[in-house]
């Protein structure tokens, strides 16, 4: 099982890898990027330079959470107690998938997992 995981995980990170190479990220540094995802204007266009500039490692959990506010911005003030429950139990599968993982990169992973449901929900 942890096998099968730690192959998935690699798979994940090799294609990660060569869609940054297709479009590597526009900036350099940690300050950079939470600057260029916090003037992102739209959510949509904070999850896509996300998808470009992960960096594979905890650090994505900073970059996730510009994501995240960003995204969360567009509908969790308005939305429905139903809306909310369903948003807050997807994040918590993302949470749940990597949990047993070891390894900053597992971090990173449910990070960007999270903010990808962000995203989501924002463009419902």
């Amino acid at each position: 099982m942890r096998q099968t995981a730690m192959l998935f995980a690699m798979i994940a990170l090799c294609a990660t890898t060569a869609a940054r190479a297709a479009q590597p990220c526009p900036v350099d540094g940690a300050d950079d990027l939470t600057a260029l995802l916090s003037r992102a204007p739209t959510c949509g266009e904070a999850s896509r330079l996300l998808d470009r500039c992960t960096w594979g490692s905890s650090m994505d959990v900073q970059f996730s959470q510009v994501v995240i506010d960003r995204c969360e911005k567009d509908f969790l003030p308005a939305a429905p107690a139903a809306r909310r429950a369903a948003y807050k139990k997807e994040r918590a599968a993302c949470d749940r998938k990597y949990a047993k993982m070891s390894g900053s990169m597992y971090v990173g992973f449910a990070a960007v997992c999270n903010a990808h449901v962000a995203a989501k929900y924002s463009g419902k």
